[in-house]
Parts: structure tokens; C-alpha cells; sequence
């Protein structure tokens, strides 16, 4: 008998074999879909984890090198980010945070930030997000990872902790996980002391991919998001709900946030092609199985999912419950 971590069911919850195909080991798991809040989940915690995470591993390579950028430069992305944070008047720049991709960008606003907030990104990596938002003039950034070899501290003044959540005592206004909470083996304890450094009015954005989708009913254990063995719990809104519930949270906001990658990378992998590969879109994107059409097809059917809340990403807002309400 399996029981769900989330939940607490041990009836009828469905095992199943996912592989390693990031980088395509074919290492096989064990997962199971609990049949109550239908979290998907791994049986059994691999003891050696850190090992999934080479230097190669997304998060841990540096796509932006903290170089220093000219003083007009830095006025300008400051200017733009004060303006865009505006409740009223950044709606006229919302057009160029969206045909940029300026997404987290984008969640700050939702959360209410401004450049002098403060903020923890919780599973960092080394710190690719936060250099970019150094640059918009934000001047209290903190991120933390407990899989980075040591700590680092930018040029900048971005400070990348090696730790998790549990070495945090000061608090903060706003704190994200970026793709970062289905790797955690305890998502109750993180809440919990989430909720313990968020100040009273501040905001926690969680976004994850999740279990009740179009992606994981089409592609089942192809499907790239669930990325055995990193990701521990698959979860969805209804076990977010449950979570948020025992840790003194509520919800405020939900947003779809897939991408045409549920397809691309699903796609890829039922053909035999890892997310590494040379034929793969994401390191070549000349050499690709698809063709235009198809990529832009793919980015249609992603937005027409989000709209109908089928979507395999979500963002949650979280908020910490009043307990005079």
C-alpha cells in the first residue's frame, strides 16, 4: 500500500515507470498518481540526488554573466521597471514585457513589488533570474540553493546563498519558487517556514508544473515536465489548496503560464530525442524535427490550454491567512 505524501491517501494510487530523458540515462523510477488529490509523486526519494544536477543542469549554467552594463542603460531598464510596476500606468508597457519575455517581471508586479523590496528566490540556481532583475534597479535580492558548490557573490552585490529555506531568519516581502518546489522532498515544512520570513502583507509566488493537465493525460510518462527523478511531486490546484490550507495560506491568484515546450519537449521524447541532443530544438533549433508551422501551432494550442485552464504550468499567489479574518 502507497500512501500520498500531499494528502494522506493510501487507496487505489497508481504506480508507474518514468525515465531520465534530460539527459538520457534511462534510469528508471518509480512514480505513483495518488487517486484522491492526483499528485503525481516518486515511491522512493533517491538518496544521492545531487548527482541529477550536473554543472549542465539548467539552473546551474550561466546564461547571464553579471557583466556591467553602461549607466544609460541601467537608467533606462530602471525607468521602464518603475513605470511597469506602476498599478495604472505600466499597463501602456505591458506589450513589451510580453514580446520580451520579461516574465518575472511580470510576477512582480502581480505581487505588488517595487524596486525596494525584498526579495528571496528560493532554488535559485546560481542566480540567472536575479542578475536580470538587478538591472531593472531592484537593490534587495537574495537567492538560495543548497545544490550549488559554494556561495557566490556578483560583482553586482547579488548574493546566491548555498542553503535552503531553513537558513533564513529575516523576512521578506516577496518570495518565488521558480520551478523550484516539485524538487522539494517536504512541500508542507517549506510552507511552513515560508509563512514564518514572509512579512504579514507580503506575497509567495509558486510556480510549478502541473499533474491535471492536457500534457500529462496525452503524454503520460513522455511528458517533459515530469522529469524523473528531479521532480519529487507533481501537484495541481487541488493539492495546492490542501497544502496552502495546513501552512496558514491562502491562494489570491492563479495563473496558467505553459509554454509550447509541454509539446516540443514531450514530442522529442516519445521520439527517442533527449533535451540535450543534438537534434534536440533546444540546442539546435536549426537542426530541429519541427517545422515552423508545427512550432507555431504549438504556441496557439498553449495559450488556447491556458485559457481553459488545462495548461501543464501554473503560477500561485500565495498570501498568509489573517488570523483576526
Amino acid at each position: 500500500m502507497i500512501k500520498c505524501r500531499i494528502c494522506g491517501n493510501e487507496n487505489g494510487n497508481k504506480l508507474f515507470i518514468a525515465k531520465e530523458m534530460m539527459f538520457g540515462t534511462n534510469e528508471e523510477f518509480e512514480y505513483f498518481e495518488c487517486a484522491e488529490c492526483k499528485t503525481i509523486q516518486i515511491k522512493d526519494i533517491p538518496v544521492d540526488i545531487k548527482k541529477y544536477y550536473p554543472e549542465n543542469y539548467s539552473s546551474m549554467s550561466k546564461f547571464n554573466t553579471d557583466k556591467p552594463i553602461s549607466i544609460l542603460k541601467k537608467f533606462i531598464k530602471m525607468i521602464f521597471a518603475q513605470i511597469y510596476l506602476n498599478k495604472i500606468i505600466g499597463l501602456i508597457f505591458t506589450p513589451f514585457v510580453n514580446k520580451f519575455n520579461l516574465f518575472y517581471l511580470k510576477n512582480l508586479k502581480t505581487a505588488g513589488c517595487n524596486l525596494k523590496s525584498k526579495i528571496l528566490d528560493v532554488g535559485s540556481g546560481i542566480g540567472n533570474k536575479l542578475i536580470g532583475l538587478k538591472e531593472f534597479g531592484f537593490t534587495q535580492l537574495y537567492g538560495s540553493d543548497p545544490f550549488i558548490d559554494n556561495e557566490i557573490e556578483y560583482p553586482s552585490g547579488l548574493r546566491i546563498y548555498k542553503r535552503d529555506i531553513n537558513g533564513f531568519t529575516e523576512k521578506f516581502d516577496f518570495i518565488m519558487l521558480n520551478h523550484s518546489f516539485e524538487h522539494m522532498f517536504n512541500p508542507k515544512e517549506i510552507l511552513q517556514k515560508i509563512n514564518s520570513v514572509l512579512n504579514p502583507e507580503g506575497i509567495c509566488m509558486i510556480k510549478i508544473p502541473v499533474s491535471q493537465s492536457y500534457a500529462w493525460e496525452n503524454y503520460k510518462e513522455y511528458w517533459v515536465a515530469l522529469d524523473a527523478p528531479r521532480h519529487i511531486h507533481l501537484l495541481n490546484q487541488k493539492s495546492m489548496h490542501i497544502l496552502s490550507g495546513q501552512t496558514g495560506f491562502k491562494i489570491v491568484k492563479t495563473v496558467f503560464d505553459s509554454s509550447e515546450y509541454q509539446f516540443l519537449g514531450s514530442e522529442q521524447y516519445k521520439k527517442g530525442i533527449t533535451l540535450l541532443d543534438e537534434k534536440s530544438f533546444y540546442v539546435n533549433p536549426s537542426n530541429t524535427i519541427f517545422t515552423e508551422k508545427e512550432i507555431l501551432q504549438y504556441k496557439k494550442k498553449a495559450k488556447k490550454l491556458n485559457k481553459e485552464g488545462k495548461g501543464d504550468t501554473i503560477c500561485f499567489y500565495l498570501k498568509k491567512v489573517n488570523p483576526n479574518e
